[in-house]
């Protein structure tokens, strides 16, 4: 026998046995209403926030931390200029870092130059609290100046 007709045999077998295992098969009957699957709602998408601007996180940080201004002045401004006996010009910077839900992560107390005391810069690095800005959508640093008297 020759290469090319062993060829046709064996295609010829091959589709005969494709053809008659098929046929064999049972159909399967239709699902009843108990048994078809049931459609799952996908869940909602996750709509991250929009990012906000440095400007606008930094107002909105300034506006949180006025609220610890009257505080901050009644517990640690005020003691100092009764030691120093006369007013201070006191100011720092404080450079705040908030995640992207608006959370402080970090913070910073900078002092300007010959406008404080190292005792009244660390109450003011002590005593202000953890601030909250709405979700910015990206961690960002903002600096925020506060000044005394």
């Amino acid at each position: 026998m020759s290469v090319p007709t062993a060829i046709l045999l064996g295609s010829g077998l091959i589709a005969a046995s494709i053809y008659l295992g098929l046929r064999s098969q049972v159909p399967v009957a239709p699902a009843t209403a108990s048994e078809r699957p049931v459609a799952v709602p996908l869940p909602a998408p996750v709509v991250a926030p929009p990012v906000s601007s440095p400007a606008l996180v930094k107002q909105q940080a300034s506006e949180a931390l006025a609220y610890q201004r009257t505080r901050l002045r009644d517990v640690c401004y005020r003691p100092a200029v009764l030691v120093a006996g006369a007013p201070l010009p006191a100011a720092w910077t404080l450079n705040v870092t908030f995640d992207a839900q608006g959370n402080q992560l970090v913070r910073g107390v900078e002092e300007h130059l010959g406008t404080s005391t190292p005792e009244l810069t660390r109450c003011i690095g002590e005593q202000t609290r953890p601030m909250t800005v709405p979700p910015p959508g990206r961690t960002i640093m903002v600096e925020i100046p506060l000044s005394f008297p």
